[in-house]
């Protein structure tokens, strides 16, 4: 799947009903997190050569803002957007009809997405659209910023019944767990029934599986540092608590762990197996 991030440059425009670039430092502040996001992802944001013309503030353009020292400004603002424009984002002559397109704004401007967590929603949306397993687990690992999956995550994804049809059901688990794991293990992590219980009423059932917990072993890759190098490492966590998708008898299944010290450095949900149980 590929993704066109598509900077709206008309949300750069000064107009009577929109501040000027000197009162938007919490806009650029939005803007520059979801770059990062994107830059962390392998992508980039997208922008033609109009954006230079757009007026931002009254009688100065973007260019005189950025480069020509006209106008006032926050030297902290200008210095951010000049890292975004030389590092991270990419002019092009025009752009690529035949990609997803998600339109990030400065500021809120119709039908464009100005912050993270709109960003991940609209990741999310387009998710939901795929229906080739092998593409959706590509896909997926930019969309859940706060999960960490098997390293043989597709091996048994690969098995699911009828994948197109349970797409939506999957995604929209996996992201309540990004959403809401971490903080339930923070708040409950002496009272995992608590958070299980909370899981269960948002979603069909939350519940654990300490049975076969020699079965839902699954092995993880994560970087330690060693004489100041990255080296990868693997570690098998057992992952028993599952979710159950579609009806509390399927077999389609997510399990999980609330998070792990080395795997995302304690900060991410740990998500094991999706699909059918393995006994």
């Amino acid at each position: 799947m590929q993704v066109s991030n598509i900077l709206e440059e008309k949300s750069f425009q000064y107009t009577i009903e929109k501040p000027d670039m000197m009162q938007r430092s919490d806009e650029i502040d939005s803007l520059e997190e979801i770059v990062d996001y994107c830059k962390g992802i392998q992508e980039q944001v997208q922008y033609t050569e109009n954006i230079w013309n757009i007026e931002v503030q009254e009688g100065v353009t973007f260019a005189d803002y950025l480069y020509g020292q006209i106008g006032e400004v926050r030297e902290d603002d200008r210095r951010r957007m000049q890292e975004m424009i030389s590092k991270q984002f990419v002019c092009i002559s025009c752009f690529d009809e035949e990609t997803e397109k998600i339109l990030v704004s400065l500021g809120e401007y119709e039908d464009a997405i100005n912050n993270m967590r709109e960003y991940i929603d609209a990741r999310r949306n387009i998710l939901k659209k795929i229906d080739d397993v092998e593409e959706y687990e590509q896909f997926m690992h930019s969309c859940f910023p706060n999960s960490c999956f098997a390293k043989d995550i597709l091996s048994e994804m690969r098995y699911i019944q009828n994948f197109p049809l349970n797409v939506k059901e999957i995604t929209d688990n996996l992201s309540v767990l990004d959403d809401e794991a971490i903080k339930l293990y923070e708040e409950y992590h002496d009272n995992l029934k608590e958070a299980m219980r909370i899981l269960t009423a948002k979603l069909i059932e939350c519940s654990p599986d300490s049975e076969h917990a020699d079965m839902l072993a699954f092995p993880f890759v994560y970087q330690e540092q060693i004489d100041g190098e990255n080296v990868s490492r693997e570690k098998m966590v057992e992952c028993s608590p599952h979710l159950k998708l579609i009806h509390k008898g399927s077999n389609l299944r997510i399990y999980f762990w609330w998070c792990d010290k080395d795997i995302g450095n304690g900060e991410k949900v740990l998500v094991g197996r999706i699909g059918r149980h393995p006994y």
